[in-house]
């Protein structure tokens, strides 16, 4: 296996134990204090976690290290680059590494954006007809879920406005009651907000509520807007939000609190930093270097509102014909025995063994500033590491390769 240097030592080794790979954990613990890396004080508090346990509980497999993501960091291993033929194994593949799932619970949005796909011409329908997530799709996953004790974060966000539709606060509403210990996530352009709403979304299990004080259309980003709208924010909901972050002509962050429910607001100028949704958009341009990895089809999993799993976050959440030309589509939540099966599917694994590739990144990937992060730059000895490990790199997905998939 391979340390990340990015990531402090001791967490990392936390990681193999609540992960499985105590061997693992054992030699880094040995050496890390051979070597001056950890106290004996660390080095006896965590060997003493390891007390009773096996060689390892994913006999078989070969663990690569640790990841750097946007939400936490994960544990790499085989399970997430080769094909599995065991349920069992895919359960542990996707407990091991998925800390994010993001669900479109309904299509319609009142902004048009023009960094957002929703300001494109095709994207119109979704200003005058709305389409919901199916519920009982919702709960056979989160049955899944629960059966592996699932406890990060579901982001309840697409190309939509939650607060549009009180129907949304059941998609909330039936998560918590399945998975307690998730961490819901919602995004939002706060033009609904008002106190009653944000009571509604504490009581429904919100942990985190994004407000995003967009600008109105074809108007740049500016602080003093951000400022005048957060004030009117204020006033309608009795928050007092506080400054956290400021970069001129860059992003502008508040805080605030209400009871259970955080609340984080503000503006990121999303037209110079932020992304270009797989180069499908004119806006944040500032691209990753060639070899730079990407971990988001490794670690998050993107539903449309029908069920359609999409690559990742940055690609619009449709069926254009990019994104079926890419093979970024990767099936239906429906057509899959479990959102396990879905995960170790082949047009899934394709993404995951190229993506986080940094000699054999496709196309789309390397056409997208998504990749252009911090954490992503770190991950790269990471991601170098695991293709000398010899990965079985799997076709490019298309539909007659999926089919196998599905019916593997």
């Amino acid at each position: 296996m391979k340390l990340n240097k990015s990531i402090p030592i001791e967490p990392q080794i936390k990681l193999l134990i609540d992960n499985g790979w105590y061997d693992d954990a054992r030699n880094c613990v040995q050496l890390s204090h051979e070597h001056g890396l950890i106290c004996k004080q660390t080095h006896d508090k965590l060997a003493q976690m390891l007390v009773g346990k096996p060689a390892t509980a994913h006999p078989g497999h070969e663990l690569y290290g640790g990841t750097l993501g946007f939400d936490s960091n994960t544990v790499l291993s085989s399970l997430q680059f080769r094909r599995l033929t065991s349920v069992e194994d895919m359960k542990k593949a996707f407990k091991q590494a998925v800390n994010k799932i993001e669900i479109e619970p309904s299509t319609q949005c009142n902004r048009r954006c023009s960094y957002c796909p929703n300001s494109a011409p095709e994207f119109a329908h979704r200003l005058t007809k709305n389409s919901f997530f199916d519920m009982d799709m919702l709960e056979k996953m989160l049955c899944d879920l629960e059966d592996i004790d699932y406890d990060k974060k579901i982001s309840l966000v697409g190309l939509n406005e939650f607060f549009m539709h009180e129907k949304n606060f059941e998609y909330a509403e039936l998560i918590k009651a399945f998975l307690p210990k998730s961490y819901l996530h919602v995004y939002t352009n706060g033009d609904y907000l008002d106190r009653e709403q944000l009571e509604r979304a504490e009581r429904a299990g919100i942990d985190l509520l994004v407000v995003s004080f967009h600008p109105q259309p074809g108007k740049p980003y500016d602080a003093a807007e951000v400022l005048d709208r957060t004030g009117k924010f204020m006033k309608r909901t009795g928050l007092q939000l506080t400054i956290t972050e400021y970069r001129k002509n860059e992003r502008l962050h508040m805080r605030a609190q209400m009871g259970k429910l955080k609340i984080a607001a503000g503006l990121v100028n999303w037209d110079a930093h932020g992304h270009n949704w797989g180069g499908s958009l004119d806006c944040g341009k500032t691209m990753a270097e060639p070899e730079t990895p990407c971990e988001s089809p490794v670690n998050v999993l993107c539903l449309a509102q029908n069920g359609d799993f999409t690559l990742c976050g940055a690609v619009p959440r449709e069926r254009t014909p990019e994104n079926v030309a890419n093979g970024a589509m990767l099936g239906n939540l429906k057509d899959f025995p479990s959102i396990f099966h879905a995960y170790a599917s082949d047009a899934m694994l394709y993404w995951r063994q190229h993506a986080f590739s940094t000699k054999q990144l496709p196309k789309l990937c390397q056409n997208c500033s998504a990749r252009n992060s911090n954490y992503s730059q770190m991950n790269k000895p990471i991601a170098e590491f695991i293709e000398q490990q010899g990965v079985s790199y799997v076709q490019a997905p298309n539909a007659p390769a999926l089919k196998r998939a599905v019916g593997a």
